[in-house]
């Protein structure tokens, strides 16, 4: 019993733990900004995202209820992350010099046209802060 309590959230844990080096990659390529909005609501999705992937795999009901236990506590670590990063002090300019050519980019884009635009981003962890950050310079839904 002792040994099931101190590894029940050992999915939770590891799902996190994954994401470590994607946290300081984010970090690295879009600067504080967008590291708080990885902090703040791209993490815990992804790691939602990776939890009931691996569920629909689980073969097994140890394993099923395992990663049932780890998805039920993504809310309470999201609440963590979120009060966390509302003491951050962060302003809209701690963005990296490549981040803020593709703000400049995407201005001179849309004011030359009405038209809407896409962006690709080589690694999914960067998607939803370079969301947040297009949305928060430029004004727009996203």
């Amino acid at each position: 019993k002792l040994v099931c309590s101190q590894f029940r959230l050992w999915d939770l844990h590891s799902t996190i733990d994954a994401e470590k080096s994607r946290a300081r990659g984010v970090l690295e390529s879009l600067g504080r900004l967008g590291w708080y909005f990885f902090l703040y609501e791209g993490l815990m999705e992804v790691v939602r995202a990776k939890l009931v992937n691996k569920l629909s795999y689980a073969d097994n009901l140890g394993a099923q209820d395992s990663v049932r236990t780890a998805i039920e506590h993504v809310p309470l670590v999201q609440g963590e992350l979120a009060r966390v990063a509302s003491g951050c002090q962060v302003s809209g300019s701690e963005v990296t010099g490549k981040c803020r050519a593709l703000v400049e980019l995407m201005l001179r884009l849309l004011q030359q046209s009405d038209d809407q635009s896409i962006v690709f981003v080589e690694r999914v962890s960067v998607a939803y802060p370079v969301a947040r950050i297009l949305a928060s310079h430029l004004g727009c839904l996203v």
